[in-house]
Parts: C-alpha cells; structure tokens; sequence
C-alpha cells in the first residue's frame, strides 16, 4: 500500500491503596479484576509512506457544513466511486493508513470495473469530510500526500450558517449551548458550532492560493468626497485631522501591524492613517471601495506566509448553496462541477455496476436532509423544533453582530483575493459574486 508501519504495544496499570490495613484486601481483589479484565493495551505507530498514493484519492468534498455537501456526494456516487456513504475524516486525526488501505481497497474494486468493459474508462474516487476545510492537519495531509486531490467547498452566509448548524444539532437532539457562549472558538459543550468556525477567509487562506491575507475589516468610510490618491507624512497634516483609533481584530483572524485610522480635512478629502508615519489620502467614492483600497494598501505593507499549509493543495472548486437552490442553475453547476472533476458524460454506476447505456448529465441536485433523524418517534419532532432558534430574535443581536464582522471580512477577501487565482474554479461567477457580496449586510435587515 506504500505505507510502512512499526507497531508497539505497552500496558501500564496503576492501583492506589491508601488505607494500609485493606492493603491486601484491595490488592486480592484488583488481581482478580485485572485476571477478568485486563487493561486496555495502548498502541503507538509510525508510518512512512514509500511509495506515490497521490492518485488513490481524486476529489474531496472539505466543507463548509450546512452547505449541501451530503447532497453533492450523493449525485457523485452515481458517477463516481465515493469511499463509503458516511463521512470519511480520517485526515483530521491523522490517520493515514486506515484511509490509504480503504482506498487501495477501493482502487481494486475499480480496477475490476473497468475490466468488464469494453473500453476502460476512468472512475473518479473520492470523500467527503466538511470539517477538513477548518483543520489545518487536513489541509497539510492533503498537500502532502494527495497534491492533486481535487477540493470541492460550499460557501454560505456565515449568519444563516450558523442558525442552520445550531438548528441541525437541535434537530439531532443535542443539548446546545446559548448562542452568548458560541461566540468565539469552539468549546466543551458547543458540538463544533461556533463562531469560530466561521472564520471562512482564514481557512481558505490556509490553502495557499493566494499570498493576500485575509485582514480584519477596515473603518467604515468616513466621507464620500475623495478626489485624488496620495501619501504623505504625517508631520505635514494638522494633528487635529489625525485620528488615534486604531483597528482591532478581537482575538480571531490575522492581526494587522499598526493599526488603522481615519478623519477627514476640512477640504472633504478622507485620510486613513495606516502607519505611524504616513496617511493616505483616499480616491474611493463607495464604502466598499473604501475598504478594499485599505485592504489592498495594507497586503502590500505587510505580506506574510501566515498560517498557510507547507506545500500545495489541489484545485478548488467553490461554490454557494443558493446554487443548489435556484433551478435554473443547477445544471449549470452539474455541468461545471462534472467538468472540473473529470467526470466523462453518458457513464454512470448503477449498483455498483457500470452502465455503459448513454445517460445525459442531470440537471437537478436532490436535497438530501440529515437533520431530525429521530422525527419518526412520538413528540420527537415537537420537542426540537421548540428548541431551534431563529437568528434574527433581538437574544441573539451579539452572535450576529460577531458573525456580521466575520461575514464582512470574508466576502471582500474572497471576492477580491481568492476567486482570482488561477487554481480556483466557480460556476456561474457573476452570480457566485453577488451572493458573496450579499455578506456585506445583515441577513435580518
């Protein structure tokens, strides 16, 4: 399997015996529990992997969750071989080799595929894991030893992210937190929603596909009448003009060195202080203009390697749920995803069968739901559906408030930065951007 393994078992008891006159009592019968029941043997390996496993593993669908990733490998698997009908995480607890003999099993499966037909065609393998998008030992695991994996990531609205895993958790009969308590890295207690999951430009960062860092969110544009672009020393301006607010990215994202401040002359053009020494003095008519122009001005000034995998990853193909949603796009997006993977029109597998009868590409994404699984018990359903939330209700303003900022970050950087690489695909882009702009405002207003 190109991967060698050296195994070592070791068995440590421990018994604590602090009254000295049951000491032998306690000591009789802990042997005899441990005749009965011995230990637990732990096992530590290593592995090194010797030989190319690159083309085990075609594409992945890494995340976001809530973003109609079940749906997506459930139209693959009927044109692809997708390992298991489950979600496959292994790369996130970094286990390796049970992934690599699942897929090696896999590969012998499509090797007999293709054997029975006349002309051997090509079979795409592939998982899905919506969690390995925000770990990072995923994303190095696949830099590392699936280079060429082709990564398939669904974006959606971090505020109706957020209500809709909060209510998938309710629905599955977790007992959730209070959304006050969510409002930062994910803890005991919150069962992986967080607004720290949120986090979408910093995770998509780490996939080093572009060298513009994701940076806190600038001040809001603080007049509309620049007319020319230039920098000066702060020593010529009036110290009245200057601001001394500083911009702060509250613990979650990338830090920006020096801050950020902005006024205005008394002439109406804008200033924005991002350095101690210089201001600049802003050509942008809209706010977010405003912003991107501080946001580019500040990648030029700090450019840093951040928090990115060692490496490349494979090509990404992004996309919005609303997509799955709107008919009308939908075959499009089939058409562009199945392009992008590969995947070669008129085959399809049917029980584990190949038909080689000619099929058209399907124009529809079935919605495939996982919540409320347990909805067919009496009073089931009744009982969650009290518990779910609705985002917009005036107890959950400081959750939104913080996803907003998150939103806000991401849908400049993504528009502005990650869509533009070369190694990132999009169907209907137009469309993709507009929605992604859409994170500009709250959802509730």
């Amino acid at each position: 399997l190109g991967i060698s393994m050296n195994t070592s078992t070791s068995t440590s008891t421990s018994i604590n015996v602090n009254d000295k006159q049951r000491k032998n009592d306690k000591d009789n019968d802990n042997d005899k529990r441990l005749k009965k029941h011995p230990p637990p043997q732990r096992r530590t390996f290593t592995f090194t992997v010797q030989n190319d496993i690159s083309s085990f593993l075609n594409y992945a669908i890494i995340g976001m969750p809530k973003t109609g990733t079940t749906s997506i490998m459930n139209l693959l698997s009927k044109y692809t071989l997708p390992l298991d009908n489950k979600e496959r995480c292994d790369l996130v607890v970094n286990d390796i080799p049970l992934l690599v003999n699942d897929l090696y099993q896999l590969q012998q499966q499509q090797q007999q595929l293709q054997s029975s037909l006349p002309l051997p065609l090509p079979l795409q393998t592939g998982i899905k894991c919506p969690q390995d998008i925000s770990t990072k030992t995923s994303l190095q695991n696949y830099a590392s030893y699936f280079p060429n994996t082709k990564l398939i990531i669904g974006l959606r609205h971090p505020i109706r992210w957020f209500e809709s895993f909060y209510n998938f958790r309710v629905r599955n009969l977790y007992h959730m937190l209070s959304t006050d308590k969510l409002i930062g890295r994910c803890i005991s207690g919150s069962h992986g929603v967080c607004a720290g999951r949120a986090n979408i430009s910093d995770f998509l960062y780490m996939l080093n596909k572009t060298t513009s860092m994701p940076m806190p969110m600038p001040m809001p544009m603080p007049m509309p009448m620049p007319i020319r672009s230039m920098s000066l020393p702060t020593m010529l301006l009036p110290k009245n003009i200057i601001d001394d607010h500083h911009l702060d990215n509250n613990g979650d994202g990338v830090g920006v060195g020096g801050g950020s401040s902005s006024s205005s002359t008394s002439s109406g053009s804008r200033i924005s202080s991002t350095t101690s020494s210089h201001v600049t003095i802003s050509n942008a008519t809209t706010n977010e203009e405003y912003q991107h122009e501080q946001i580019t001005y500040m990648n030029t000034k700090q450019q840093s390697s951040g928090d990115v995998v060692s490496g490349n990853v494979g090509k990404v193909f992004v996309y919005v749920i609303e997509q799955l949603e709107d008919e009308q796009l939908q075959s499009i997006f089939i058409k562009d995803l199945f392009h992008f993977l590969g995947i070669n029109n008129g085959v399809k597998i049917i029980h584990g069968n190949h038909d080689t009868d000619k099929h058209s590409i399907p124009t529809t994404v079935p919605h495939v739901s996982t919540a409320g699984v347990l909805d067919h018990i009496p009073g089931i359903k009744e009982r969650t559906r009290n518990n779910m939330i609705n985002i917009c209700d005036a107890e959950h303003e400081q959750i939104r408030s913080v996803l907003l900022e998150k939103s806000r970050k991401a849908s400049m950087w993504i528009r502005h930065y990650f869509l533009k690489s070369a190694d990132v695909h999009v169907s209907s882009r137009d469309y993709v951007e507009s929605k992604l702009e859409e994170w500009m405002n709250d959802v509730c207003l």
